[in-house]
């Protein structure tokens, strides 16, 4: 960080210099956590600190423009290898079409990814082979607040459609899925640990040459993206958005597809080859090699300005940037002693200082355990912590099991009043064939009777355009299905979408103005 000494401090009250010298760990508060304090560096008065009331800070290099006293520019920081990443939303489409040789039978996509999106369903990943409904979602990884899969338009069940859990905590997560044909199996693996495992497509093939975009979900090959109105490229028209905007909002860095299942342990030297190349003096046999023969595709993200991504692979699937990008300095992925439980770290207590519990490389010490909090606290295993925040958590989980009976009877709530609505339902359907026959016979009350006639139905979902209730099923699931199914009043439309107009590929980065 650049930083000067001011030449005349004359009435200076207080001054806060955001440097990691200045930001030391302050006194335990009355539920034992020591919060982060940033000192006043102008007089170093302990009463005037900024308290951090939040998780741990995390430094960023900064690419603002700095002058020193005389007004002349100050060169920025020498960055490190791999220190670049992309912004994308929903102003940005990054694709790269006629993906050749795309994994057929076996596949592993795994990328580093940072959001604080809680709202949207966003999607990272999205390799479309043809129109709507068949083959836009030929691989599909999407909903990082709740994680979920569709492979050749497999998107699972009710009862295994989601994952559980999200990665938009405004945190640094590595996300790798693999999948099988002969077994259907697909794994979601989160930092490195396997967090889900489900089964799409069993015995189904990928086909090649098909589009793949980053950041944004295809209806179409390379468009119908489901988005709101304004955003960049070729976007649905807002009634045709099932689940609401599904663009990604983040930064994505470090992605890589396999033609291979990759273990467990494979995945995790994926990512510890990631946390090296921030690392100049590291080795280069640390790293995944472009050259490996099961490697399909990997983008870096290093370039840091122009219009092109390059695969450093042979096989040259470059990603073609559409719109200005928003390149981004960033760190590593993984920082040992800030406080943050991230990448490949076990615990981090907001120091790189060995036994207390959590090791120099953030690593839990034989013969301790830690928590979950951040920072984390470590005590020697099978005995009871001694701090008032585990205490807390201790009551908290001493709960439990009254917070487990008030969810069962709420679901046992819930579930009659589905089967009674379900009921009502079902009779509306009797009530409804059956009325020409019934009405003949019900005595005249003039235009009351079709008054209340005309109401009921739109009050059962029969008057009403499409259907008004939860998005508990996808159409495109069911809407083909025989018989229609439940959904068939929101079909897909009578003509499949057309892929948009192509736009012609920004082929040469050196030609246009440097990112931001």
């Amino acid at each position: 960080m650049f930083s000067a000494s001011l030449s005349n401090s004359s009435g200076l009250v207080v001054r806060y210099d955001f440097s990691a010298d200045n930001i030391k760990k302050g006194a335990a508060g009355a539920n034992g956590i020591a919060r982060s304090i940033v000192v006043d560096s102008a007089k170093g008065s302990p009463d005037k600190a900024l308290h951090l009331w939040s998780d741990a800070p995390r430094f960023e290099v900064s690419t603002a423009p700095l002058a020193d006293k005389d007004g002349q520019a100050v060169q920025l920081p020498d960055t490190f290898q791999g220190d670049h990443a992309l912004f994308l939303s929903d102003q940005q489409v990054l694709l790269v079409t006629n993906f050749q040789d795309f994994p057929a039978t076996a596949v592993t996509v795994e990328l580093w990814m940072w959001s604080v999106d809680n709202c949207n369903q966003g999607v990272p990943f999205s390799y479309a082979t043809g129109a709507y409904s068949q083959g836009d979602n030929a691989f599909l990884i999407y909903n990082y607040n709740n994680w979920q899969l569709d492979i050749m338009e497999d998107q699972g069940s009710d009862g295994d459609r989601n994952a559980g859990f999200g990665s938009t905590d405004g945190q640094w997560h590595h996300i790798a899925v693999t999948w099988e044909s002969s077994t259907g199996i697909a794994t979601l693996y989160l930092d490195g640990r396997k967090a889900w495992s489900t089964v799409r497509a069993q015995g189904m093939r990928i086909p090649s040459g098909g589009t793949l975009v980053v950041g944004r979900e295809q209806d179409c090959m390379g468009g119908c993206f489901d988005s709101a109105q304004g955003a960049a490229g070729d976007v649905q028209q807002r009634y045709q958005l099932e689940y609401g905007a599904q663009d990604f909002t983040g930064v994505i860095d470090e992605l890589r597809i396999w033609k291979t299942v990759r273990s467990q342990e494979q995945i995790q030297q994926g990512m510890a080859s990631d946390l090296k190349r921030a690392e100049p003096s590291s080795e280069a046999s640390d790293r995944v090699s472009p050259s490996d023969t099961d490697l399909v595709a990997y983008w870096t993200f290093e370039e840091g300005s122009g219009y092109l991504v390059k695969d450093v692979t042979a096989n040259k699937h470059d990603l073609h940037i559409q719109q200005p990008p928003q390149w981004r300095v960033v760190g590593p992925q993984q920082v040992c002693g800030n406080g943050i439980v991230e990448g490949l770290e076990q615990c981090d207590d907001g120091d790189t200082v060995g036994g207390d519990g959590c090791s120099a490389t953030c690593q839990v010490e034989e013969g301790y355990e830690c928590s979950g909090l951040q920072p984390s606290t470590c005590w020697p295993a099978n005995s009871h912590p001694n701090n008032a925040a585990t205490d807390a958590a201790d009551q908290r989980s001493g709960g439990r099991k009254s917070h487990e009976l008030l969810f069962l009877i709420g679901a046992l709530v819930t579930a009659g009043i589905i089967g009674f609505a379900a009921l009502m339902y079902a009779a509306s359907d009797i009530i409804a064939n059956q009325w020409t026959m019934i009405s003949p016979s019900l005595p005249s009350f003039g235009p009351i009777s079709g008054s209340l006639a005309g109401l009921a139905w739109p009050w059962w979902g029969r008057g009403g355009e499409g259907y008004s209730g939860l998005p508990l099923a996808d159409t495109e699931l069911y809407s083909n299905a025989e018989g229609g199914g439940a959904f068939s009043d929101r079909d897909a439309p009578a003509t499949p979408y057309q892929p948009p107009e192509s736009a012609p590929l920004l082929q040469d980065p050196q030609s246009f103005p440097a990112g931001p």
